[in-house]
């Protein structure tokens, strides 16, 4: 069996209704058993050739590999930071693909050194830099812009504990800190709403969030609010504009998130719900926010949205006791 951690994957979904809803099929229009990988951490991530990313646990203790899979299912590159002796202690708290099919991971370590480590598309450990800031912050997303810039989002760390306000960051490709990005409206530390994981933590809605590079040039950054806050922001840290897509349910919170040209993709749900079918995708306009259609997904296609690009959404799930790939028509 397909086994993806609670916390950031077996959310609760429960069916939500939307104007020009469209039910995808039960039967996926492609199926190709995984050859690897029995338990799936998120994000998962696309490149321009519809490869997958994601990670799972290695052989060695509390670490991850992340691995790269064909959409026929099999394995073409496996990327290991740990092997690198000052990145041992390392934990990555998220990745980037590159155009060029070069891989970054963001890696923290014991919460006072913040790297960026660059891959070769088949898996070769080719450097790393630290990111110089005297800010001490939980990072959370990351993107690697066009201009070969680093984009982190995260949340400010207290000496006393607990989280603070979202900082947001540009630093060039040595680490160099370029700029500091303030984002109008951004989730207010003293607010503690309740989020996709059930938690109350305040920096929830940051660390749950999502970004991601558009074709456009742009850093699209999505935080786990209702409606879902997103900022689209330059590589050279101004916001061009600010997109709030309403749920397609009252209770509904945004879980991921992906884009496909001119067409951004959310994944909704409730996070009180008690069974997993019935998660709604909201497609809207990446420059206005408007919903183009709502996707009811079925059961069998519900356990992870991977990717979504040319008219086809591909999840990753369980197929008769064995971990598949699934495509789906989303026209």
């Amino acid at each position: 069996m397909l086994r993806i951690p609670f916390l950031l994957l077996n959310l609760p979904l429960v069916a939500a209704s939307g104007l020009c809803q469209t039910v995808l099929s039960p039967e996926p229009s492609q199926t190709h058993r995984l050859a690897t990988a029995q338990t799936i951490t998120l994000p998962i991530k696309c490149d321009s050739d519809g490869n997958m990313y994601f990670r799972n646990p290695s052989n060695s203790p509390s670490t991850f590999d992340l691995i790269k899979i064909a959409k026929d299912g099999t394995q073409k590159a496996a990327f290991r930071y740990y092997e690198a002796p000052d990145l041992k202690r390392a934990f990555v708290e998220d990745f980037a693909v590159g155009d060029d099919g070069k891989v970054f991971e963001l890696a923290q370590v014991s919460r006072e050194k913040i790297f960026v480590l660059r891959f070769s598309s088949d898996g070769q450990l080719e450097g790393h830099v630290e990111l110089l800031t005297t800010a001490r912050f939980e990072p959370s997303q990351f993107v690697v812009t066009s201009d070969g810039s680093f984009f982190v989002s995260g949340t400010k760390l207290s000496h006393e504990g607990g989280g603070g306000r979202p900082l947001n960051f540009i630093f060039n490709g040595s680490g160099k800190l370029v700029r500091e990005v303030s984002l109008k409206g951004d989730v207010d530390p003293d607010a503690s709403p309740k989020v996709a994981n059930g938690s109350t933590e305040p920096d929830s809605r940051v660390r749950f969030g999502s970004a991601l590079p558009g074709q456009d040039g742009n850093v699209y950054l999505m935080r786990a609010t209702s409606p879902a806050m997103i900022y689209v922001v330059s590589p050279g840290g101004d916001v061009a504009r600010i997109l709030k897509v309403k749920p397609p349910a009252p209770r509904d919170l945004p879980v991921t998130m992906m884009l496909n040209g001119p067409r951004l993709a959310i994944e909704f749900s409730d996070p009180d719900a008690t069974d997993i079918a019935g998660t709604t995708i909201r497609v809207v306009n990446a420059s206005t926010a408007e919903t183009i259609r709502d996707y009811k997904i079925v059961r069998e296609l519900s356990q992870a949205l991977a990717c979504y690009a040319d008219d086809e959404f591909t999840f990753i799930g369980d197929t008769d006791g064995w971990p598949a790939i699934m495509q789906a028509n989303a026209r």
